[in-house]
């Protein structure tokens, strides 16, 4: 079993006081370092890690930084000074877990608690949905005009707009294939297409 944060910040307030017993001024203290004198073939990065953060006081520098997005690295090198010990304060900021205080997410419409996984899961409500909008909107200074795609409600068979009153022309004849072209052609007189033009004030040349 590995060890535990309490072991870890005990080792460094050890290391602390021997240091200042001996006359250094600071203390410089490696994740590697300490995992060692701990768990030899035992690795709890992450708790030694925390465990370094949590020791430190105002003043105190973290000399190599870890990386990544677990923020952990046997790298991580950070030098703790030994004035003062008893009234520097922690500089050590934990991580907020949880809601905050105060928080609506209960209380949100269409969130609602799965009781099998115990996780918050959103289902769709149109007038949440146009509440939360509106109110985005109106701290934005913005407006909107909502349109409505009316065609599912007349493009069906029990709604069909009324005939138009007047005739209209049928083409009759036999089906053709598909992919079928017909060109139909013919031989003129242009003498006769010219004088017919004219009767009209038109002409066959434009």
């Amino acid at each position: 079993m590995g060890a535990k944060i309490t072991d870890y910040k005990s080792l460094i307030e050890n290391l602390k006081t021997t240091a200042a017993q001996a006359g250094d001024s600071y203390l410089e203290c490696s994740a590697k370092e300490l995992m060692g004198k701990l768990n030899e073939g035992n690795a709890t990065l992450i708790t030694c890690c925390s465990a370094m953060r949590q020791c430190m006081l105002s003043g105190d520098e973290m000399i190599v930084a870890p990386t990544g997005k677990k923020n952990v690295s046997t790298k991580m090198k950070i030098r703790y000074y030994l004035n003062d010990l008893d009234s520097r304060e922690s500089a050590y900021i934990p991580k907020k877990r949880g809601r905050k205080a105060g928080s609506t997410l209960k209380k949100t419409p269409g969130l609602k608690r799965n009781p099998k996984t115990g996780k918050l899961e959103a289902k769709f409500n149109k007038a949440y949905m146009t509440q939360s909008l509106q109110t985005w909107l109106d701290k934005k200074k913005l407006t909107y005009e909502e349109l409505e795609d009316a065609y599912m409600r007349y493009a069906n068979a029990l709604v069909c707009p009324p005939r138009p009153a007047e005739k209209t022309y049928r083409i009759r004849g036999t089906k053709e294939p598909f992919h079928t072209f017909n060109i139909i052609d013919g031989i003129m007189s242009v003498k006769e297409v010219a004088a017919v033009a004219a009767k009209y004030n038109a002409t066959i040349t434009e």
